[in-house]
């Protein structure tokens, strides 16, 4: 198992980090901003914040994704939690590309996978139908990577503060003697 897991550590450690990087990067960011911008204004120069802002809010009233939300349904009535959720969704619009996103954006093939027992909400991939809109397909798939980092990230003692090309704490280190 640890040759197992060290061999799929060298086909995808460098990934994992660069998203873990983009991910501390926005989550950054984000607080950088809260810091200066008044109560309840806008983010400066983030373009698409009133597209973001609508879709969240059609999350937020839409009955189909209380099953997909689950209890992170909650955390959108947190105001600084909304706040870096609105933030960081916008961020990942003005970054993607929609034309390749909409070609590329896939339903990853999940089975019994535990873990959507613990996380209290099913995939979005397998619970709702994509949208034949692309603009509302990468909305969601923007939404909902904005999600996972906000999950993973949102506290600072959550963030690992990784660096690439730097060994990190998520590489199976090798037992003594081995």
């Amino acid at each position: 198992a640890r040759s197992g897991f060290g061999h799929l550590y060298e086909l995808s450690g460098a990934a994992l980090v660069r998203e873990s990087v983009r991910a501390q990067d926005l989550v950054n960011r984000w607080e950088t901003e809260e810091e200066s911008r008044p109560r309840g204004g806008r983010f400066l120069g983030l373009a698409m914040e009133p597209r973001a802002h609508e879709f969240i809010l059609g999350v937020w009233q839409d009955p189909r994704f209380r099953a997909v939300l689950g209890d992170l349904r909650n955390r959108l009535t947190d105001e600084r939690w909304l706040s870096a959720l609105m933030f960081v969704t916008a961020k990942l619009l003005e970054q993607c590309d929609s034309l390749e996103m909409s070609q590329n954006i896939h339903v990853p093939l999940v089975t019994d996978d535990e873990i959507l027992a613990f996380r209290g909400r099913v995939p979005y991939y397998e619970y709702l139908d994509p949208p034949d809109n692309v603009e509302e397909r990468v909305n969601r798939y923007c939404f909902f990577k904005a999600l996972d980092i906000l999950e993973a990230q949102f506290e600072p003692s959550d963030r690992l503060h990784l660096q690439p090309g730097v060994v990190t704490s998520l590489r199976d280190k090798p037992a003594k003697g081995d």
